[in-house]
């Protein structure tokens, strides 16, 4: 396939891979690339995921990417959930993921009734992301 046009990251642009984590194969198939976004426990609540899980996910990862000889390579990993308002609360939230290594916050809507609605959803973009 030929993308058009071509991206400027050299040698390409990265590559997050997906999958459902406890589940370990797409885990270990994202550590051979560049970056993890697994779908945790408690993700369609828009609930923020457990720090001991995360913990586990990104020793695991670190491993995977060790067993790879890619130790040494950058490697994002990427956790979502719903942030709430307010620059402290972000904070709070997301400054103990940033100590596990997490790299991206993935902003996500709960699923119900506001999903489908754009007032909701441009309030929260218009609250801006969390901050540590």
């Amino acid at each position: 396939m030929v993308f058009r046009p071509v991206p400027v990251q050299r040698p390409r642009v990265p590559i997050w891979i997906g999958g459902v984590w406890p589940n370990k194969a797409p885990m270990r198939r994202a550590a051979r690339w560049d970056g993890a976004i697994p779908v945790m426990a408690g993700w369609d609540s828009g609930g923020p995921p457990d720090l001991s899980e995360v913990q586990e996910l990104v020793r695991f990862l670190r491993g995977c990417q060790a067993d790879n000889g890619l130790a040494d390579r950058p490697f994002d990993i990427v956790i979502g959930g719903t942030s709430p308002a307010g620059p402290a609360a972000g904070r709070d939230l997301v400054g103990p993921l940033a100590d596990l290594g997490i790299t991206w916050w993935d902003e996500r809507m709960p699923w119900g009734d506001d999903m489908g609605r754009a007032v909701p959803i441009l309030r929260r973009i218009e609250q801006g992301p969390p901050r540590i």
